[in-house]
């Protein structure tokens, strides 16, 4: 609350003291609403012409919530007994008091007595409002008052908002009546028109909307403006109206009784209960599956309502629960499966085609398999597929002949004998397992050179490539190695070394076979299967032209696979190298190479060269160690050795089970192999 003394003709900002005056003064309380005034000034006037007055800036304004102020008006002795009293506020203030526009004046009803000695009093009530805030001032009367004091948005020179019927700029014309509305956008307040807008004679029109835009294609192409909401009303057509549902995997579009377009869906089915959709219809023939994660191993029906197993990793419904290699069990009629393959006494299985009695000796085999030949294609061998559900082993397999073996077990196999198909010598024949020595090329190792003491042949190649045979003594050149078989996917044996240079050279060792075992079911294994190659013949004795070492064969392919896969601590897996003959001299004959072992992983040692100047003959790979080259003959003028043979490479073991191999620690594996068994 500020306090303001007048005192006779005189202006006194200082504070007013509240004792009785002597000549009597006037308190002069003024009141303001919303509107808080720059200024407040109050004067007072005598009939005798005698006037004062004091200007109150808003900032002396102290008590602004009781939103009021408080003058006190004194007179002075010569002052008559009787004031007249003014109270205006103002827009503005300036160093000097009150300036600018008066907002209003409010004055006291009459003359205002002054008692001596004692106060009188004066209220005056301030009437301009500033309700909205927007500082534009309401006061009937006053110039350029806003005409709207609960809206902030509506005020003198306020944007004209043409579309409602509000004066915003308190010119006193709305919506159209304005003419800066003219042309501009209005509402005529019919919800059936659009691009209203302001005509010249202050009205407000649009044109009538276009109802053309039904909400579906089984809605009439025009409709009609509901005058209630403005929204288009579309009839819809008949039902079962042919449309389009926009759906590709969709037939027979239709309209129903809502207005809307439905076609008959086309799902897929999959190809077998082993699978499940992906994606696709059968209207654009693209439909798309996959295996069905949770059916894999369990129970299904295939063609001809046989049972069979949810293969993994296509799944498809087969006998087996897996995609086994180089073969297709479901190819084979259930008929033609045999029982078992029971063996009950050693027996070796030729599988060279066309033969009659390709079982010897045929009292040990029961009931023998018919046998199934499987094309690899690009003139590689045929595989024998030996179809069983079961096998009983009380003697030893030996596979021999031209085409490798597939023995395919619908059900589970224990392996509780050995199964041969290495490379070895008979007699004086080189035999290599089944498969061995084709579709060899640039694999069988080269012959050893003929000038003179004849050089040693070379290793044949497998998992790595073989050695070369040592020299001659008279420069008989050594074979050359046996290349690395590359990558194929085919089922191959493994191959021959090469012979040993001159008339009187040692034989090259045969190569291992390729045995693939194919279990449906669980494959215990406790028993050797072997493909390992053949050693090499030791070279001659001859005057001059002793014969070079034999090439050591290399290891064949051992392939066994299940839905599990035992291996017991008797498990011998082998594919090694053959160890190369030793060269010949003039007086003795070199020996003869080592087959690769059987149930081991260490190396063959090649044969010792003949007396001194024999070159002696490389060992064959073993593991993971490589061939050793055969050694070259020494001599002497009239004394010369022929060169030793090259050793020959390991071939290769894989393993595949659906579940993780159980491998005894004390297994033998040879070549190594990937001992997770991967699919």
């Amino acid at each position: 609350m500020y306090r303001a003394c007048v005192w006779g003709l005189l202006l006194s900002l200082a504070a007013c003291r509240e004792k009785e005056p002597a000549e009597g003064a006037i308190r002069v309380l003024v009141k303001y609403g919303t509107y808080v005034p720059a200024c407040v000034r109050v004067l007072a006037r005598d009939g005798q012409g005698h006037e004062a007055r004091t200007d109150i800036p808003r900032e002396k304004f102290q008590d602004v919530d009781a939103k009021e102020v408080r003058v006190a008006v004194f007179r002075k002795p010569e002052w008559g007994q009787e004031l007249m009293l003014e109270v205006s506020s103002y827009q503005e203030i300036s160093i000097e008091g009150c300036a600018g526009d008066r907002v209003e004046t409010r004055s006291s009803n009459g003359p205002v007595e002054v008692p001596r000695g004692e106060f009188a009093s004066f209220e005056a009530v301030l009437q301009a409002q500033d309700k909205d805030g927007d500082t534009y001032i309401a006061l009937e009367g006053l110039a350029n008052a806003d005409c709207d004091d609960e809206r902030d948005d509506v005020y003198p020179g306020a944007a004209e908002k043409c579309s409602v019927r509000v004066d915003f700029d308190c010119n006193g014309f709305q919506g159209c009546l304005d003419s800066k509305c003219l042309s501009k956008s209005c509402d005529d307040g019919d919800p059936c028109t659009t691009e209203d807008t302001c005509e010249p004679d202050a009205r407000c029109l649009g044109k009538s909307k276009v109802c053309n835009s039904p909400p579906t294609v089984c809605h009439e192409a025009a409709g009609t403006c509901n005058t209630a909401n403005g929204q288009c009303v579309y009839a819809s057509k008949p039902v079962a109206t042919a449309c389009d549902d926009g759906k590709d995997c969709t037939v027979i579009d239709q309209c129903n009784a809502s207005g809307v377009c439905e076609g008959q869906e086309t799902p897929c089915t999959p190809s077998s209960s082993c699978r499940r959709i992906t994606g696709g219809c059968t209207a654009l023939n693209n439909c798309m599956e996959e295996l069905d994660p949770s059916k894999v191993n369990t129970e299904c029906t295939r063609g001809g309502h046989q049972k069979g197993t949810c293969r993994f990793p296509d799944g498809a419904c087969s006998s087996f629960p897996y995609v086994p290699s180089h073969f297709d069990p479901d190819a084979i009629p259930e008929a033609k499966i045999a029982a078992s393959l029971t063996i009950t006494c050693d027996v070796t299985f030729d599988s060279t085609p066309g033969l009659m009695k390709p079982w010897s000796p045929e009292g040990c085999v029961s009931s023998p398999p018919e046998e199934f030949k499987v094309s690899q294609g690009s003139q590689a061998p045929e595989v024998v597929v030996l179809p069983v559900r079961g096998v009983r082993l009380d003697g030893t397999w030996t596979l021999a002949g031209t085409r490798p073996v597939i023995l395919a077990v619908y059900g589970d196999a224990t392996l509780t004998k050995d199964i041969l198909a290495n490379g070895h010598l008979s007699g004086t024949a080189m035999i290599p397992g089944a498969g061995g020595n084709q579709f060899c090329g640039s694999r069988q190792g080269g012959a050893g050179g003929d000038l003179g003491p004849g050089g040693g042949g070379g290793g044949a190649g497998g998992g790595t490539a073989g050695e070369p045979g040592g020299r001659g003594y008279y420069n008989g050149e050594g074979g050359a190695q046996g290349a690395r078989l590359e990558p194929s996917g085919l089922l191959l044996g493994g191959c021959a070394g090469g012979n040993g240079g001159s008339s009187y050279g040692g034989k090259g060792g045969a190569g291992g076979g390729a045995i693939q075992i194919s279990v449906a079911g669980t494959l215990s294994a406790g028993a050797w299967v072997t493909a390992s190659g053949g050693g090499g013949g030791g070279g001659e004795k001859a005057d001059y032209q002793a014969g070079g070492g034999g090439g050591g064969g290399s290891g064949g392919q051992v392939l066994l696979e299940a839905s599990r896969l035992v291996l017991s601590s008797g498990v011998r897996l082998t594919s090694n190298g053959g160890g190369a003959g030793g060269g010949g001299e003039n007086a003795n004959p070199g020996a003869k190479g080592e087959d690769g072992p059987r149930s081991s992983d260490v190396q063959a040692n090649g044969g010792a060269g003949g007396g001194s100047f024999g070159g002696n003959g490389g060992k064959g790979g073993a593991r993971a160690r490589p061939p050793v080259q055969g050694s070259s003959g020494g001599g002497l003028i009239l004394e010369g050795g022929a060169g030793g043979g090259g050793g020959g490479a390991v071939g290769s073991v894989r393993l595949r089970s659906m579940q993780p191999c159980e491998i005894d620690s004390d297994s033998v594996i040879s070549p190594e192999t990937d001992r997770q068994c991967p699919l």
